[in-house]
């Protein structure tokens, strides 16, 4: 894989980790209301989690390789 997107991706992972490190209880809870009434579109939960398949992230492999 390219060595910038690599870099880009990192970067694009810290942000939103940083984003979510510093979003407040209340807004979580607004997030998560939003989630929990969209049935079309549920959040995740442990059962998914349980669940879901393993996938390698280093090198970021091509998703479809991935399912299953």
């Amino acid at each position: 894989m390219d060595p910038e997107r690599v870099k880009r991706i990192a970067a694009a992972r810290e942000k939103s980790r940083a984003s979510a490190a510093a979003m407040t209880d209340e807004e979580d809870a607004e997030l998560t209301a939003a989630a929990l009434s969209d049935p079309d579109n549920p959040p995740f939960d442990e059962h998914w989690f349980r669940n879901a398949s393993s996938c390698p992230t280093s090198g970021l492999p091509n998703i479809a390789t991935c399912a299953g």
